[in-house]
């Protein structure tokens, strides 16, 4: 009973000693956010001393005390450090008390002030006490360690021990633990309330004296119109005192007439979820002066969300505004100054690409303003930035402008060639932006491009002058032969089908020789009203003996085309069939389906091209497709270039796409490419159609009406030439003497001139050409009639052969007909 009544003796020593040291402390640091850990710990180590000093005696070497109560207490409010000093203290003197229990003590100082910090760490709340409940278990549960420690005790005094103490255990060290807990749980948090108070109140000094000396005006009012308070800057602002602005409604006397409905319209904005709103307005001043401000209002809310009360900032913009419109005179001006340069600019950021500005000159080029768009995706039709982008030339590693970069290319969108001058320049903004000018300089490309054309024909003109005569040569031997074999042919169909094959073949080489000297020299080709399927089954014919049999050929021309018309040249039809045909085959390795279609349809401005001389109305189709290779999409634009082949070496000029874009631009047609890799090729001809329906017709020449006796004198220096022309006249009963040197037929012609009826000579013959002869022979007899012929010749034309007195000018190869006709009217006319 004696153990009992110590035992409540020192807890209540516990529960004095600890409140006096607990408002003693409070105190000495109510000035401080916090307390001193070294301090306390020391503090509360004393009190443990002074409890182990007066205990409840056991039996020797075995004291009981309330310092478990005091550690875990001091470990549930004071933190860690000062619960570690505390319990150091403890130990000591416990170890300096000695005897049998002096492990088992210093055992219950470790457990109870550890368990009181781990309680801390994941149970305090600084804004909520602990329950009287929660008191209770946290103490129960440190005693019942506590229990457990006394099994340190030698083995024969721990059931007696335990027997003793078990009941205080459970009972009265938990009661001790709670009363103490809570009452400085209580002391604990009116402290924190204090400090709380003290540092609002600080705030609220500091705030008000933020808004007395703020550089804005401060302001709060209530929605109707009423205003409570106002700073001085507010009250100097509107010239009003501060007794005054409470008399004042800011939205009456405040706000100009004209800016009420826009404030209504401001704050009705402003909800819980939105609780702050910026405009601008003016300000009526007392003196009548017009104050133009920057409001930001915030406000407070009931719980229906209406506002109560609103807090304003009033912000003089006075130099603002004044630097806003002197900026926007400056703006303006260089605004005009751009637009009035007689070339494109534009303005676009350097990081996002983003076009800022477009002067109006760019606008008509690309008939649209196209500011807030990507740069490269409207100016260029890039998926991604430019290759050639010159953004990273514009600014150096320092972040400065450089001089900029100059450089030219054709826009792929106007289809006009420029020459670009980019740099970077600080724009309205202060940013640094891309600033490009743009200067049209296609007419100068076009000058360029006509000067390299005419070298260029100059050049083919020569080549094709020196191939031409021979190239006409051989082909006048083998027409001539072809026509006498189909004279002397009878009842042979086959043959004379595979003969007529030939002939055309032969024909089309001497309109193709002719024409690429006609191209050379820039003249005009004869157009009539050409039937465009009939040339396609002409040209068919030709490409079915040609073609090789592994590429499957198939036409596919509608009704309605076949009867339409169109104003053309039928060899340069004939030419743009078969070069595309052949490189269709080409593409196929020879392997494969070939179609050539046509049909009729209705182009509207808008599928035409803008560089295309077409104009809406109706057009033929014609398209043909290959199932070949196919072309990549970064050589589509590059086909129809002049010399671009994709083809080996000797294998293609790269002027055949060249010639037939000539030839559809010559004719105001329209060329489309379609191509797929590894599908194949279409090419797409849309050709005018003319008001005229009926194509030429072509019959065949009767020959009998041009026989006669007379005596020719045929003059060739290309032996097979001679042998033919002596066959083909001689046949027609004429008497034929042919010679291949000119210096011989102008002797046996002056031997006896009135021998001969009418004489025959080629241009080009060495040492005495056809234009000499006939000079010479017109000495010796004037009257004599003259032909000259010749597969090619700079130096005599039609023209020129009529000065010098010849009766008809030939070129070579002429078919049978022709030629007999000619000799025919020749003779008659004389």
């Amino acid at each position: 009973m004696n153990f009992l009544i110590e035992l409540i003796n020192n807890v209540a020593l516990l529960i004095t000693l600890g409140l006096l040291y607990d408002i003693s402390s409070r105190r000495e640091t109510e000035n401080q956010l916090s307390p001193m850990p070294l301090v306390f710990g020391l503090g509360i180590g004393l009190i443990s001393i002074v409890l182990m000093s007066t205990p409840a005696k056991f039996s020797p070497g075995i004291i009981f005390d309330t310092r478990t109560i005091l550690l875990c207490v001091t470990g549930l409010y004071f933190g860690p450090l000062t619960t570690v000093i505390a319990m150091l203290v403890a130990i000591a003197y416990r170890y300096h008390i000695g005897g049998i229990g002096t492990i088992a003590g210093a055992a219950t100082i470790i457990t109870s002030g550890t368990i009181g910090i781990l309680w801390n760490r994941y149970r305090y709340r600084e804004d909520k006490l602990y329950s009287l409940k929660e008191l209770y278990l946290f103490g129960f549960t440190v005693h019942a360690v506590m229990l457990l420690c006394m099994f340190l005790l030698p083995a024969e005094v721990i059931q007696k021990t335990l027997k003793v103490l078990v009941i205080p255990a459970i009972f009265i060290y938990p009661l001790g633990t709670m009363l103490l807990g809570y009452l400085l749980g209580v002391r604990k948090k009116h402290f924190l309330t204090e400090k709380k108070l003290q540092l609002v109140s600080r705030r609220e000094q500091e705030l008000a004296d933020i808004v007395r000396n703020a550089p804005v005006g401060i302001a709060t009012g209530y929605p109707d119109g009423t205003l409570e308070i106002c700073n001085a800057n507010f009250s100097e602002m509107t010239g009003y005192s501060t007794a005054e602005l409470e008399t004042v409604r800011w939205n009456d006397m405040l706000t100009p007439g004209k800016w009420r409905a826009l404030e209504e319209e401001e704050l009705k904005r402003l909800n819980p979820q939105k609780r702050i709103v910026q405009y601008e307005k003016e300000f009526l001043c007392k003196d009548g002066k017009i104050l133009p401000v920057e409001m930001t209002v915030s406000g407070g809310f009931d719980s229906n969300g209406k506002p109560t009360y609103y807090f304003a900032f009033a912000q003089d913009i006075t130099t603002r505004k004044m630097a806003e419109r002197k900026d926007k005179a400056n703006q303006q001006q260089l605004i005009t100054i751009l637009n009035s340069i007689d070339a494109n600019v534009y303005v676009a950021d350097l990081e996002s690409y983003e076009i800022l500005f477009m002067n109006n000159n760019m606008i008509q080029d690309f008939g649209q303003d196209l500011t807030g768009e990507i740069c490269w995706k409207v100016f260029r039709g890039e998926s991604g930035p430019c290759p050639a982008c010159k953004n990273d030339l514009l600014v150096d590693e320092n972040g400065q402008p450089t001089d900029g970069s100059v450089w030219d290319n054709q826009n792929p969108i106007t289809g006009k060639y420029y020459i670009n001058h980019d740099r970077a320049i600080e724009w309205l903004d202060g940013q640094l932006v891309h600033l490009q000018i743009s200067t049209d300089i296609s007419h100068i490309k076009s000058m360029e491009e006509q000067l390299r054309q005419k070298y260029k024909m100059e050049a083919i003109g020569v080549m094709a002058g020196g191939m031409a005569h021979n190239f006409n040569n051989n082909l006048s031997v083998i027409l001539g032969n072809l026509e006498l074999a189909k004279m002397k042919l009878t009842g042979a169909s086959e043959i004379d089908e595979l003969l007529d094959h030939a002939k055309i073949a032969v024909l089309r080489s001497r309109d193709l020789i002719k024409q690429i000297m006609t191209y050379s020299r820039k003249e005009e080709k004869d157009k009539t009203a050409l039937q465009l399927a009939v040339t396609i089954e002409e040209v068919m014919l030709l490409l079915k003996s040609t073609i090789p049999s592994s590429v499957y050929i198939q036409q596919k021309l509608s009704p309605a085309s076949i009867t339409q018309t169109i104003h053309a040249n039928a060899t340069q039809i004939q030419e743009i069939l078969l070069n595309l045909c052949n490189n269709a085959v080409h593409a196929m390795d020879e392997q494969g389906t070939l179609t050539i279609g046509l049909d009729t349809v209705e182009l509207d401005r808008r599928q035409i091209p803008a560089n295309s001389l077409g104009q809406p109305g109706s057009y033929l189709h014609l398209w043909v497709q290959d199932t070949g290779c196919g072309i990549a999409s970064d050589l589509l634009d590059k086909i129809f270039d002049p010399f671009f082949t994709t083809k080996a070496l000797h294998e293609g000029t790269g002027m055949g796409l060249s010639t037939v874009q000539g030839i559809m631009r010559h004719l105001h047609g329209v060329t489309r490419v379609e191509s797929q890799i590894g599908e194949g090729t279409t090419v797409h001809l849309y050709f005018p159609v003319t008001e005229q329906n009926e194509g030429k017709q072509v019959g065949t020449i009767d020959i009998e009406p041009f026989k006669g006796k007379e005596s020719v004198l045929f003059v060739d220096d290309d032996e097979m030439i001679a042998s033919m022309a002596q066959s083909a006249l001689s046949g027609m009963g004429y008497q034929v003497t042919t010679l291949t040197d000119s210096h011989e037929a102008l002797k046996l012609f002056t031997d006896d001139p009135g021998r001969f009826d009418l004489v025959i000579t080629d241009q080009t013959m060495p040492e005495m050409t056809g234009r000499d002869l006939i000079l010479q022979l017109k000495q010796v007899r004037s009257d004599i009639p003259t032909i000259i012929c010749t597969g090619y010749s700079s130096k005599v034309d039609e023209a020129e052969a009529e000065k010098l007195g010849a009766d008809i000018f030939l070129m070579k190869p002429m078919e049978l007909p022709e030629l007999l006709k000619t000799v025919r009217q020749v003779l008659d006319k004389k």
